[in-house]
């Protein structure tokens, strides 16, 4: 497995799983369910691990695709968007990690997260999944043939 083959692996399951917690998040808060929110705490806190481990392999990625003879000006633009875009997604997700771990470190006191911060996270959450896969999407639009 190349470079490249570990980041696109590996940015799949961040994307996807905030995505899914926003949704459980939300009917947690609604049904206030604590149980619940804590588990969507939790898997906040390793989709930041997770994104944080895909954003790192970015660069890697990128110095293998500069040695492809298809990575012309039109496929170095894209790449170039997807990076910025995903340094958003990755600025954005320690932020929800943090959040998320002041939560859980709140319960491990025996005190529930106050009521802004969890409408906080869910409010960065939601944001955040779109930028995800807006993020994924412009990751996508970058030719990979050596994966093909």
């Amino acid at each position: 497995m190349n470079s490249a083959q570990l980041h696109i692996a590996l940015v799949h399951g961040p994307v996807v799983a905030c995505a899914l917690t926003v949704v459980l998040f939300g009917l947690a808060l609604c049904w206030q369910d604590e149980r619940l929110q804590k588990l969507c705490y939790a898997v906040f806190l390793g989709c930041a691990v997770l994104t944080a481990v895909a954003y790192y392999t970015g660069p890697w990625a990128y110095e293998l695709y500069e040695t492809f003879d298809w990575f012309n000006a039109e496929m170095k633009a894209r790449t170039e968007d997807h990076a910025i875009m995903g340094r958003n997604s990755f600025v954005g997700m320690v932020l929800l990690g943090l959040g998320s771990l002041v939560a859980l470190l709140g319960y491990a006191q025996g005190q529930a997260p106050a009521k802004p911060l969890r409408w906080g996270i869910f409010t960065i959450a939601l944001v955040l999944s779109l930028l995800l896969i807006w993020t994924s999407h412009e990751g996508g639009l970058i030719r990979r043939l050596e994966i093909s």
